[in-house]
């Protein structure tokens, strides 16, 4: 039994021999196993728990305007409009308008909004938040600056006597209303001014529809036209008369009639004396050739 342990003994201290003598001989290291170190391979466990760790950690990051809850959209609204961000600011406010919860502050904020409108040259944006605001404010202190700010707007929307009056129609309707209040004194004599304008712009337009019937010898539909603007805007723009007089002259001579012809031309010398000399000089001429026409 020694025996054979012994032979098992020298053969392993033979072949442990070879092998030192074999390596050394073809520069061959033999690491050394204990101090060899070996890792883990990543797991999704692992990779997950980076993932939420960089998800947690403190990162500053800059929220969209529609993400801002109330209290932010007024900070960023006041930003916007200390940097002259004219876009955001007018954002911010549409956004306030939708969250505010107070009656007061919402009042505020639809002002501040027409009042930004109005400044950017949006002036269909502006009379119209005006005018909502005129409709559920009545009470309140800015109700008449609100008035003239929507009346502001609308005149910068009108139109040349040739073309639409819709929005002039709507303008005096606004200007009346404003006028009824007894309480709006501040922008009296500018809206009064105004008044005046709207109504010349709108004779206008009249008178040149008549003028237009004229032209193509459209006569029932010239009477009507003249008669109306005479019952319409005379009594509001006595200025106006000679105009109106110099239609009914054309209006006349289209019907033939002399005697209507020389009793307007009449009126017109007595009553503007300094301003129709070659007014009644050009009706004379057509009347001559009227005459020739005839004969």
């Amino acid at each position: 039994m020694n025996t054979h342990y012994t032979q098992h003994i020298a053969y392993f201290v033979l072949m442990i021999t070879t092998y030192a003598i074999y390596t050394q001989k073809n520069d061959i290291v033999i690491p050394d196993i204990t101090t060899v170190s070996f890792e883990a391979p990543k797991t999704a466990s692992s990779r997950s728990k980076r993932h939420e760790v960089g998800k947690n950690s403190p990162k500053k990051l800059n929220k969209v305007i529609t993400d801002m809850n109330y209290e932010e959209l007024l900070d960023a609204r006041d930003r916007y409009k200390t940097n002259k961000n004219t876009n955001g600011y007018t954002k911010t406010l549409e956004l306030l308008i939708k969250l505010a919860t107070e009656t007061d502050a919402l009042a505020e904020h639809m002002i501040e909004l027409a009042d930004a409108y109005y400044s950017q040259q949006q002036y269909k944006k502006a009379a119209l938040l005006y005018n909502e605001f005129i409709l559920f404010y009545k009470g309140h202190e800015k109700i008449e600056y609100a008035h003239f700010q929507a009346i502001q707007s609308l005149e910068k929307l009108l139109l040349p006597f040739d073309r639409d009056q819709t929005r002039t129609q709507e303008l005096l309707s606004l200007i009346e209303s404003y006028l009824s209040d007894g309480k709006h004194v501040q922008y009296r004599d500018q809206i009064l001014t105004l008044q005046k304008k709207c109504r010349e712009l709108m004779f206008e337009s009249k008178k040149n529809a008549c003028q237009f019937y004229l032209t193509y010898n459209n006569v029932p539909a010239a009477i009507t036209c003249i008669h109306r603007l005479r019952d319409e805007w005379i009594e509001l723009l006595p200025e106006k008369e000679s105009d109106m007089l110099t239609l009914e002259i054309a209006l006349a001579e289209k019907q033939q009639n002399n005697t209507l012809i020389e009793e307007k031309q009449l009126l017109l010398v007595e009553k503007f004396p300094e301003a129709t000399t070659e007014t009644v000089v050009a009706q004379n001429n057509r009347k001559q050739r009227l005459m020739r026409d005839r004969f």
